[in-house]
């Protein structure tokens, strides 16, 4: 049952039109930014922000940002880190 009186197929659509990208790409986005909000503002562990942002470990976090920025978590930290 819908619970929006529109298509999933529609919704993406429309998402794409107003966003330039798609609902998972914006999820990838917003999830991304949070991490690197707690990188930058913290000093807990890998493994913790990954249970906060949802991911499975650390090591599923690292692979994941890895890919989004082309850099490590570590390194982001050190590059980014607020006194």
């Amino acid at each position: 049952m819908n619970t929006f009186p529109i298509s999933r197929r529609r919704l993406e659509q429309r998402f794409r039109t107003e966003l330039k990208r798609s609902p998972a790409e914006e999820i990838r986005r917003v999830r991304m930014a949070h991490v690197g909000r707690l990188l930058q503002d913290s000093d807990k562990p890998v493994a913790t922000i990954a249970t906060e942002a949802g991911f499975a470990s650390g090591a599923s976090l690292s692979q994941a940002f890895r890919q989004y920025f082309q850099i490590t978590p570590g390194e982001y930290r050190r590059l980014n880190q607020t006194d």
